[in-house]
């Protein structure tokens, strides 16, 4: 137990110990300093714009929205894509069962309304049934066929339409609305007990959707491959906007007779989209589309603001900025592919709202590294009353009077001082030693002057001796000089002898060879390897004696062929001319015959 508090107290005293050094008030003071920069320029940074305190949150908030809708809306259009695909299979083989059954064609439903009317009545079950199984306003087929007569090769100005809306959409859960005809027959609306849409129509016109035209005029398309959600568009005869999601109805060929599908309109889109906040401030989600002119339509879940379709949208920073007639909005977009088609998901907020949160954010902002700042030059101030004061008054203190005791409680001043005063015990024991080494290096000095002036006078009559070997050396270096060039003169002149007695004495063992230098000579000889075939002949001949006009004679070739010949041979053996080759042939001869 002793040994644990001996331990605790060991701590805190190295921590009172470290919280008199320098290096901690200057780490402190560093920190203070770094805590004011910071604090100064984060301030500055909020109040020029640069930095926006709202857009790190808020961006990451549409993102995370936008995801979120994105794989909702992927898992909802999946689920309906699959339902139409069998609701398709289901409608086509009803329509397909009423045509065998009157055995008649597509064509030929034309002009007949009681078969039309049987199909809608087989069809009514599958069409109510899709609307109560998936999450839509509205079900829907129609036929290229219609009640009106229609002649060979003209195209109908009606198609015959089973369209089926919810009356009255309050939530997300359709199963308890009320349904009404919106196109159909009055006595298949009147045997289930429906109401008529206030605008209703017997039979659907053609072009009110591009993409039911499309459609119609694929060639045997796929059916789980051909299925479209097309873009917002006013429903004709109605105040509604709608999208439909548009499967398309085949014969046993695999050919389109007709279209059918759902509905997803605006209000459905409203209701049954959740609401989203960022920090109680609602948001504005929609589906939109991209038109040709770069501009966007489509849903909203609140539209009360909007003013009038379009959208321009335009890069904003991080954001993208929504404009319409009168109201400009800040959001981001998100495209998604579906049913064959690109959409986008949109999130916003109106412009002066996101101006009211970034200025109410800036100011926040402002507000609290504002209090930072404050802090920390405080905090600055009161660490320079209570450190660097002293610590200047103590540094000031050592420099006039060092033997005087600082009084800040700084560890390192504390140590500067010790060491101060034990090195004034050192420095005097030092200085003692130093003027008696100081006595004996002056002693040494004047032993080693003595010295040197000996030396000195050893040196100069060393010197003098030098200069007279040096003097005698001269004298006796001339004379051999003198000798050797007697000698030389000598030598040269015994040569010249001998030479001119082994030139006489050669002319008279060699007076018949012709003068001829050797290594020329050395030349031709080695070099009559190198002779062809025709040239070793013609040198043969010259060497037996003969002359060219016999040479010609002998080998029967012309004179110009010789000196062809000639000058080859010439080149070879290193002679000029034929007088040097005699005179190389004679030479030869001669050494051949003393030998």
């Amino acid at each position: 137990m002793l040994t644990r508090w001996q331990a605790y107290e060991d701590f805190f005293k190295r921590i009172l110990l470290e919280r008199r050094t320098l290096r901690s008030r200057f780490a402190m003071y560093l920190v203070t300093f770094f805590g004011i920069l910071t604090s100064a320029v984060m301030v500055l940074l909020i109040l020029s714009g640069f930095l926006n305190p709202l857009d790190h949150d808020l961006e990451k908030f549409m993102d995370y929205e936008l995801n979120n809708r994105r794989q909702e809306l992927k898992r909802q259009m999946d689920n309906l894509a699959a339902h139409g695909i069998n609701y398709s299979q289901q409608l086509s083989e009803a329509i397909l069962w009423t045509m065998e059954q009157h055995n008649l064609s597509l064509q030929q439903l034309n002009g007949q309304p009681h078969i039309l009317q049987a199909i809608q009545t087989n069809a009514y079950d599958i069409v109510h049934d899709a609307m109560e199984k998936t999450s839509c306003s509205g079900a829907f087929y129609l036929l290229r066929a219609s009640v009106g007569p229609q002649k060979q090769g003209e195209q109908s100005t009606t198609y015959n339409s089973l369209y089926l809306k919810y009356a009255n959409l309050y939530s997300e859960n359709t199963l308890n609305n009320e349904i009404c005809m919106f196109r159909g027959y009055y006595s298949v609306a009147r045997a289930h007990n429906i109401n008529l849409y206030s605008t209703w129509q017997l039979e659907c016109r053609p072009g009110f959707f591009p993409e039911i035209t499309a459609l119609l005029q694929q060639v045997k398309p796929e059916l789980n491959k051909s299925f479209i959600m097309t873009q917002v568009t006013p429903l004709e005869d109605s105040w509604e906007k709608v999208r439909l999601f548009l499967f398309p109805l085949l014969d046993n060929q695999g050919k389109v007779i007709g279209v059918c599908g759902y509905e997803l309109s605006n209000l459905y889109y409203q209701l049954r989209s959740a609401p989203v906040s960022y920090q109680d401030t609602p948001m504005i989600n929609g589906l939109l589309d991209k038109d040709d002119n770069d501009t966007y339509m489509g849903q909203l879940v609140d539209e009360s603001i909007l003013g009038e379709w379009p959208l321009v949208a335009q890069e904003h920073g991080k954001y993208i900025r929504f404009s319409s007639s009168s109201t400009n909005y800040i959001g981001k977009l998100l495209p998604v592919d579906i049913a064959n088609s690109t959409h986008y998901l949109a999130i916003m907020l109106p412009e002066n709202v996101y101006n009211e949160m970034l200025a109410s954010a800036r100011t926040k902002a402002v507000a609290i590294f504002g209090l930072i700042l404050l802090l920390f030059l405080l905090s600055g101030y009161l660490l320079n009353k209570k450190y660097v004061e002293p610590i200047v008054g103590d540094l000031q203190q050592l420099r006039n009077n060092p033997n005087q005791k600082p009084s800040s409680d700084l560890h390192e001043l504390n140590e500067i001082y010790t060491a101060w005063q034990n090195s004034n015990y050192q420095n005097k024991e030092k200085l003692l030693s130093l003027e008696q080494e100081k006595s004996l290096a002056q002693q040494e000095y004047e032993r080693a002057v003595h010295n040197l002036q000996s030396i000195a006078r050893q040196q100069q009559e060393l010197q003098r001796q030098y200069d007279d070997l040096q003097a005698t050396l001269q004298e006796q270096s001339r004379r051999l000089t003198e000798r050797m060039e007697l000698l030389q003169k000598e030598k040269e002149e015994a040569e010249r002898q001998y030479a001119s007695a082994q030139h006489i004495m050669q002319g008279y063992l060699n007076k018949d060879m012709p003068p001829i230098d050797e290594d020329s000579y050395n030349m031709f000889v080695n070099n009559l390897s190198q002779l062809t075939a025709k040239e070793r002949a013609i040198f043969d001949l010259y060497l037996a004696g003969l002359v060219p006009k016999e040479v010609t004679a002998k080998l029967g070739i012309t004179e110009n062929t010789l000196k062809y010949h000639n000058k080859n041979i010439y080149g070879k053996l290193g002679v000029k001319s034929r007088k040097e080759l005699l005179q190389c042939i004679k030479y030869m001869q001669i050494l051949e015959n003393k030998n």
